[in-house]
């Protein structure tokens, strides 16, 4: 640390390709995990632990920023959204959201910016020289299933799968609320969301602002967006309006990106694994879980020999595992339709038919209740309290 060096044998870092979703024969849907030198992690845990304690003390990261940190997760940011959504319809209010897609955001953090924002936030000089040496002159070798790549030179970003890699990114773009001054931004690490409560057409004009900030933001900081890959959602307060029939209403809904590029409404996204609809309904993000859990029982089924005593923890944790889905405690006090609470519980019956046949495996867990309740009571005990 008191040399501000790292040894460059420490630097070099193998890929492993983790894919996202989408074609598997194109390299832009793989998340390229870096596997470094656990020495380096060792000491990199020392320095976070020290770097978190004075950025927390001193209260320099944003409030917006649900990723990676202490008693922030995914469910207190859609918390936070969905308040604020139901709040401004108590006022009779919409809300528009802008779900934002920074293309490779890790791999493209400027260093050279990232170390004049160090210097902002008050760190010590040789901290900053430390991490400078750090993230300068790394090597990359691309790992896949034994196979590796020629060694590439690492010319921007910080490593995926690093300790203090997150951690540097946040900061690295903890200044970009400052640009949003009318709507409100809601950050999970590199998942943008900026979003306004919308009264009148001036409210609209107010959050388009905001987006161009951003966009502009995004340039002055080297930060590739995909503007392609926006998306926007409507949550109207009352759905019925009798202004959706007028020819001009849909211009209201729109924002551009572009001269080439405009934001229309779509019915539903997929933010942080959790499916919102533009009516926060639950019903698509219920049936999509269920369906999830149905192909991993019978994939189960399929494997595992239904009657082997050696196979009894691994089925009963087939349950929990087919249930640990997103957001559990978001949605899981809304009152559902009977459709719905069907939906749950014909999958419970089978699920639990199946793990019957098991010997020495307890039964479904929470499903000794009515059907009607069984919606609620489904989820293991540490789901049971927000």
């Amino acid at each position: 640390m008191r040399s501000g060096i790292v040894p460059k044998f420490y630097k070099t870092g193998y890929i492993s390709p983790l894919f996202k979703k989408g074609s598997r024969c194109e390299a832009g849907n793989y998340r390229p995990v870096t596997l470094t030198s656990h020495i380096v992690k060792v000491f990199e845990r020392v320095v976070r632990k020290h770097m978190v304690n004075y950025l927390e003390d001193n209260s320099l990261l944003t409030n917006k920023q649900h990723g990676f940190r202490s008693g922030r997760s995914c469910l207190t940011q859609m918390l936070d959204h969905f308040d604020d959504i139901y709040e401004g319809f108590t006022r009779g209010e919409d809300t528009d959201s802008i779900y934002l897609d920074y293309a490779k955001a890790f791999d493209k953090v400027d260093l050279n910016l990232l170390v004049r924002k160090l210097r902002r936030y008050g760190f010590h000089n040789k901290l900053i020289d430390w991490i400078k040496s750090f993230l300068s002159d790394r090597e990359q070798v691309v790992v896949l299933n034994g196979i590796h790549s020629d060694i590439a030179k690492v010319l921007s970003g910080v490593p995926q799968g690093s300790v203090l890699g997150p951690l540097l990114f946040i900061l690295f773009i903890n200044d970009l609320e400052q640009v949003v001054l009318s709507s409100k931004v809601s950050f999970f690490a590199d998942d943008t969301r900026v979003s306004k409560r919308i009264g009148c057409h001036d409210d609209c004009l107010m959050l388009q602002e905001d987006l161009y900030r951003i966009l502009e933001w995004s340039r002055n900081n080297n930060m590739k967006l995909h503007e392609q890959k926006f998306e926007l959602l409507n949550h109207l307060h009352n759905s019925k309006n009798s202004c959706a029939e007028l020819p001009f209403y849909s211009t209201t809904l729109q924002y551009k990106v572009s001269s080439e590029d405009v934001l229309y409404p779509v019915e539903e996204v997929r933010d942080l694994g959790v499916t919102v609809s533009n009516d926060l309904k639950w019903s698509k993000h219920i049936g999509n879980m269920v369906s999830k859990a149905r192909r991993c029982r019978n994939g189960a089924v399929a494997i595992i020999p239904p009657l082997s005593k050696s196979s009894s923890l691994k089925n009963q944790t087939l349950y929990d595992m087919s249930f640990a889905v997103q957001g559990p405690k978001l949605w899981n006090k809304v009152p559902q339709s009977i459709k719905v609470a069907e939906t749950f519980d014909t999958f419970k019956h089978s699920l639990s038919d199946f793990l019957a046949l098991i010997p020495d495996t307890p039964p479904v867990a929470g499903y000794s209740c009515s059907w009607s309740n069984s919606l609620i009571d489904y989820s293991p005990s540490r789901w049971s309290d927000i």
